[in-house]
């Protein structure tokens, strides 16, 4: 069998599988992306919800600051929201108005 290519069509044939091989790369790095995006809101989700039980206890900031051994300053926003917000709120909520907030810094 005898195949007979030319040059242009062989160059086209090189940049689609270029162009093929850029967004399966691309898909790739998305897909991480996602996942460390995804992992970053869990952990703040699950410190909203710590957060939360410590204002159901009645702790003070530094209280809570020393017994999530978190500081003071990464706390003080997420406290904020939580009264902003109401603390009977489910922490996905609290999570959207705090992202919304600190956006808006």
């Amino acid at each position: 069998m005898h195949f007979d290519m030319t040059w242009e069509r062989r160059e086209e044939l090189i940049r689609e599988e270029e162009r093929a091989e850029g967004r399966e790369e691309g898909r790739e790095e998305g897909r991480k992306e996602g996942r460390e995006e995804g992992r970053g809101e869990g952990e703040m989700i699950k410190l909203i919800r710590l957060v939360q039980r410590k204002v159901e206890r009645a702790k003070v900031l530094s209280e809570m600051a020393d017994e999530l051994e978190e500081t003071e300053e990464t706390l003080r926003p997420i406290l904020d929201a939580i009264q902003e917000k109401g603390g009977d709120q489910p922490a996905e909520e609290i999570y959207a108005y705090y992202k919304e907030k600190s956006l808006e810094r």
